[in-house]
């Protein structure tokens, strides 16, 4: 059974090779510029980890098969200071039949390390966001 956990540091050529599959056609990015990129924006953010973290979905046999990558950024909610937490595309290799991992990879970044459920704000990536 396939395992949602945290990103690590050594999960980035995994997950640039990932990334190269999944967009291989809309990237110019050499390897290296890919993994810089991939290591720059999730694990070298301020603040990385706080609270939310990267996701890697593993498979036992195949390695990392899924991506969630989580960019904390501090905001003020009606004066309170909070965190949002900005999600990437989820990136799910092609060989996998389902995405009932993807799924739960998706649960788990709206579920805080303490296990309180964050408020998502969801929308379609093809619709507007008007002022």
């Amino acid at each position: 059974m396939n395992r949602i956990r945290s990103l690590v540091a050594d999960d980035i050529p995994a997950v640039a090779d990932l990334h190269t599959s999944v967009f291989s056609t809309s990237s110019d990015l050499s390897t290296a510029e890919r993994r810089r990129y991939l290591h720059q924006v999730f694990l070298e953010s301020p603040w990385h980890g706080q609270p939310h973290r990267s996701l890697v979905c593993e498979d036992p046999h195949d390695g990392i098969v899924g991506f969630l990558g989580v960019v904390p950024r501090p905001m003020s909610l009606s004066g309170r200071p909070s965190t949002v937490a900005v999600g990437s595309p989820l990136l799910v290799h092609s060989r996998e039949r389902g995405l009932v991992d993807a799924v739960r990879g998706g649960d788990a970044f709206l579920t805080r390390l303490d296990g309180e459920r964050w408020m998502p704000f969801l929308r379609p990536a093809h619709s507007p966001v008007s002022a």
